[in-house]
């Protein structure tokens, strides 16, 4: 497999969502739950996400790309600045708020 824009090509989005995970906080992970794929288009260009729900039992570790961290509610949600459409694809993949 090749690397290419920063992820592996023909890498199966469930793989590379744990990889990630594992990259980013140093979290194993188990999927619970596949949601449905869509297209996100952002400044940065035009992407496909790939919604998983996710159970970890561990704290993450961070890194050089991350100062804080926090666990939240789903009803804490609001408070935060994420991408467009993460509540409703949260209610996809039966997140309660």
């Amino acid at each position: 497999m090749e690397l290419s824009r920063g992820h592996i090509e023909d890498e199966e989005p469930e793989k590379a969502s744990l990889r990630e995970l594992r990259e980013e906080t140093k979290l194993s992970g188990e999927i619970l739950k596949t949601g449905e794929s869509f297209k996100l288009e952002t400044e940065d260009g035009l992407f496909r996400v790939y919604p998983f729900l996710v159970l970890v039992r561990d704290e993450p570790e961070l890194n050089e790309e991350h100062i804080e961290k926090e666990w939240i509610e789903p009803s804490e949600l609001e408070q935060f600045d994420t991408v467009d459409g993460l509540k409703t694809d949260l209610k996809k993949l039966d997140v309660e708020f």
